[in-house]
């Protein structure tokens, strides 16, 4: 019967042979068990989409790499690094796991190896001085920029561009 005042008749015979089908029907594993898999399936996307949000959002706030006025620093800085890292400032032996006093040992022994001319490490210790300003100056302008970009005023009035003041001034 339907509410739209049309009514619908089948015969005996033939409903009862749909109640047999149906009655077959819902022995069937699958059709038996959809209602429970259903539930389950909508759940379990739920709780994803919820979970992947979440993660999201966590790591659109917490992830330096993806705000747009830190990420071209943290790249501009890992190349320096990289660039740096093939000078060769180091002697380590790649088959050899150095303790904390053998690497310092290792280190300061090529420092004043005579191979290793005066004229070299002051080279070397100026192109040193140079990265770490160039670092310096490239990291406190992307976060002067995050600071401005998130409604905040920098505190930087003290800098002058020489030594930085330190963290209390």
């Amino acid at each position: 019967m339907r509410t739209d005042d049309e009514t619908e008749f089948i015969l005996l015979d033939k409903w009862e042979q749909e109640v047999f089908y149906f009655e077959k029907l819902i022995k069937i594993r699958t059709f038996a068990l959809f209602r429970k898999w259903k539930a389950f399936s909508v759940w379990r996307k739920n709780v994803r989409t919820t979970k992947i949000k979440s993660c999201k959002k966590s790591l659109d706030d917490n992830l330096f790499i993806v705000n747009p006025s830190l990420r071209p620093a943290l790249l501009n800085v890992r190349e320096m690094c990289h660039r740096i890292s093939e000078m060769g400032l180091c002697q380590i032996d790649k088959d050899h796991t150095y303790t904390l006093t053998e690497f310092r040992e290792a280190q300061f022994n090529q420092l004043n190896d005579v191979r290793v001319q005066v004229v070299d490490r002051k080279i070397v210790a100026g192109r040193l001085q140079d990265f770490r300003e160039l670092v310096k100056e490239v990291v406190r302008s992307a976060c002067r920029t995050a600071l401005l970009e998130a409604g905040f005023t920098p505190d930087d009035y003290y800098y002058d561009g020489a030594d930085s003041p330190g963290m209390y001034g």
